[in-house]
Parts: structure tokens; sequence; C-alpha cells
């Protein structure tokens, strides 16, 4: 019985869910806001008002309004700042505010007043120049959090107001809910950690779900196309190269690593063993440039795994060249170590000669540490290389995931980082079995155990 394939099997879906709940804490700490960048066209100075109805329209139609997880813990007094306000100076201003009073009812007021009062910027019949004079107060009013201040800031716009002989309603109601924020009143509101329970109204349920009842990963922040869709060409451009990297480095590395081996030591082994010592040794960049002005690629590569052109050389190459010869090198090196031991001079004493008994019996035994990298080489096979693709232009999923995390993209990181764990566990479920099925100590020793 296979006990170490069964026993991952068992683990992992544990495994996936505990990857797919670190990729999404991960995304939702970062300070980006992918709605408010999605209202690029809209200014918060001059359209206070049509950028906020852009940012929570976004917010909605991503899924973003909704709490992260299921449960959350914060204090009593925060009731959801992130709702509040548009964007990230914002709510850290309003939380620093809802921190020194703790009365939510307060700093509520307070935003809403403030926002009635940013509106008025949009008003046709503002006189010239009135809204960036007005937006000379209104921008500190979104920025401090000390009470006294904004009650200063409120009096302040309040004259304005009437001087321009804009409607003072707003202004003063600025003032009365400033007048609200007093310092320390129920501070003691912030210390106090509150767990909220909210059940399937989440953006990781909404996410989750969707995976496992209709097999959707999203939509991209970017676009709004699907996550599938957006990984689907630059996956086969990657996998184009990588699996053709893959089949010719195991087959080159098996190939150099057993004649490596059976003529160690000899003029063609030195001679084999420092050049892939030369070609380990250079970085990946610079192989990949000097590819580049040997064999200059004249245009992009198709997406089709069997779509081959002379243009792909060159990247093919460059993904080649450092792979093969780490794998020849450690096999030659298992491959030696198999012949200091008994067993091998036994089969010598037999009648076989060095090649046989190097093919026949130490081979099987020295590919098993070969099994152990399975794991690694499934995800490596659609990470693709960013410096490789930048280089020769290839859009592959380097690139793809680069452009991704810099746009805070999280619906293509996380629906890329579950493909990956998905590919590792495969990866780590296959070389269990390949070491359970070629190893006989491993079967005799679980044979005994049960």
């Amino acid at each position: 019985m296979n006990r170490p394939f069964y026993s991952r099997l068992l683990w992992a879906p544990a495994v996936l869910l505990l990857l797919t709940w670190i990729t999404f804490a991960l995304g939702r700490a970062m300070k980006q806001d992918p709605a408010a960048a999605s209202c690029g066209g809209l200014d918060p100075a001059s359209s206070p008002q049509a950028f906020r109805e852009c940012r929570t329209r976004k917010l909605k139609e991503y899924g973003l309004d909704l709490p992260v997880f299921y449960v959350s813990v914060s204090a009593w007094a925060d009731q959801g700042i992130a709702r509040l306000e548009p964007d990230p100076e914002s709510q850290d201003a309003a939380a620093r505010l809802l921190h020194r009073s703790g009365d939510w009812g307060a700093v509520e007021a307070w935003v809403a007043a403030r926002h009635e009062a940013e509106a008025l910027n949009e008003a046709p019949a503002l006189p010239p120049g009135m809204a960036a004079a007005r937006w000379r107060i209104l921008y500190p009013l979104s920025r401090s959090s000390d009470p006294a201040a904004l009650a200063q800031f409120a009096d302040s716009l309040l004259l304005q107001d009437r001087l321009a002989g804009l409607p003072e309603d707003p202004a003063r109601r600025l003032q009365a809910s400033a007048a609200r924020l007093i310092p320390g009143a129920s501070r003691w509101k912030s210390y106090v950690p509150c767990i909220r329970w909210h059940g399937t109204r989440s953006q990781y349920h909404r996410w989750i779900s969707g995976i496992l009842l209709r097999g959707d990963l999203g939509r991209s922040f970017q676009n709004q196309d699907p996550v599938g869709k957006s990984l689907r060409d630059p996956m086969l451009r990657t996998l184009k190269f990588s699996l053709a990297a893959l089949a010719a480095s195991l087959a080159f590395g098996l190939l150099a690593g057993f004649l490596g081996a059976r003529y160690a030591g000899s003029l063609a082994d030195r001679i084999l063993t420092q050049f892939i010592l030369l070609l380990e040794s250079v970085p990946a960049v610079w192989g990949a440039t000097l590819l580049l002005i040997a064999m200059p690629v004249t245009g992009r590569t198709a997406a089709g795994l069997l779509d081959w052109r002379l243009e792909d050389v060159p990247p093919l190459l460059a993904y080649l060249y450092g792979g093969f010869g780490y794998l020849a090198l450690a096999l030659r090196t298992a491959l030696l170590e198999e012949t200091r031991k008994p067993w091998f001079r036994t089969a010598l004493g037999k009648g076989l000669s060095f090649g046989q008994a190097l093919w026949r019996h130490a081979m099987p035994q020295a590919l098993l540490p070969w099994i152990a990298l399975t794991g690694g080489i499934f995800p490596a096979l659609v990470s693709g290389s960013v410096v490789i693709e930048r280089i020769f232009t290839l859009y592959g999923m380097g690139w793809h995931m680069a452009d991704a995390a810099a746009a805070n993209d999280m619906m293509i990181v996380a629906g890329f980082a579950l493909l990956n764990g998905l590919l590792s566990i495969a990866g780590y479920l296959i070389a269990d079995w390949l070491h359970h099925a070629l190893d006989p100590l491993i079967r005799y020793a679980h044979a005994s155990a049960a």
C-alpha cells in the first residue's frame, strides 16, 4: 500500500484551501484600489460626486463591497470605514478620526456632510475658480483627523460659501457634525475587539463557490474578461516552450549523464562537464541577450502548442540551456555513486559489462533523485520566465503575472496561484507513486508495515 501517496491525496484539499486563504489575504492587504483605478477618467477634485458614484458602482460590480472572508475581527467602533470613503487616503484619515473619538455615528455623519459639501463643486452655476478655491479647503478636510482643525476648516468653508452666494446648508451641517467629534468621547470602543460573522456574503465565498459550482475563476479587474480566458493564450505560449524545453532537457540530460558516468575521467567527460558548468554559470539575462544578438527575432511567436516558427528557436534555446546541464550533472553524480556500491560489483562479477550494469541496474536507482524533481517541474511549466519573455517580447505567463501584480488585479493572481497549487500537488502525488513503483526498498518497507 502506497501510504505517502494516499496521505498527500487526503491532505490536498486542505492545502489548496489554505493556499486560497493566503492568496486572498495578501491581495486584500495591498493599498491599491482597483475600483478607483477603473474610474481613472474622473478627477476626485473637480468631480468628487461622480468619482464616488463610479467607485461605488465598480465596487459592487467587482464584489469588493463585501467583506473579505466569512468572519472578520475589528474594533467595536468600526462598522465599515471602507464603504464610507472612495480612496485609501480618506479611509486612513477616517479610521484615525474614529480611533480618536470612538463614535461611529459622529464619524459617519461627518463623512456624509463632507460629501454633500464636495458635491457643490459640480454645481453648473458655480463661479469660475470657485471650485478650486473650495477644494483647497475640502481636500484637507478629507485628510485630517484632528477635530479642532476640522472645525476650523468647516468655519472657513461656511464663510467662503456665504461670500460666493452658495447654499449654506451643507457647510452648516459640516459645522454641526464637526462639533460632535469630541476626542475621547467613546474612545474605549476602539480598543474592544469585535468578531463579526458575514456568512456567505463575502468576497472569498463568492470566488470559491464560483470555482466549485461553475468552474468560474472570476473576472479580471482590468478589462472584465474571464480569468480563464485571460490566462489561456499566455499559458499556451509558455507551455509551448516549457514542454519542448523539458522534453529536450530530459533527453539530453539522460544521454549526457549516462555518457559522463560511462566514460568518467576521460577527456570527453572533462570537456562536457566544463561546458555544462560554463552554461550553468551564465545568468539567464546574459544568455538570452546573447542569443537575441546572434539570432535576432523578427516576429512574435504564436500561442499554439504545435505552431512553431523560425523565430521560436532563440527563446527555446534560452529556456533549454540552463536546464539540461543541471539534470545531466545530477544523473552523472548519482550513477557514479551507484557504481561504488557492493551490488554493482556483484553485477560486474556475474559477467555484465560496465555499460550493461550501469544501464540495467544503476540507472533505475539513479533516476530516483530525478523523480523527486517532478513536484517542482509541473508548476514551473506554466510559470514562465519574466526575463526571457521580456527580452524576446514573448507575452507568456511570467510577463502576464508581473503585469497583473503591478495592476493589483488579484483575480488573475489568485487564479494563477490556485493553478500552481493544483500542479504542485499533482506533481508530488506523481513523484510519490513513481518512487513506490521504482524503488523496491520502499515497496518492501510499506508491505512490512502493513
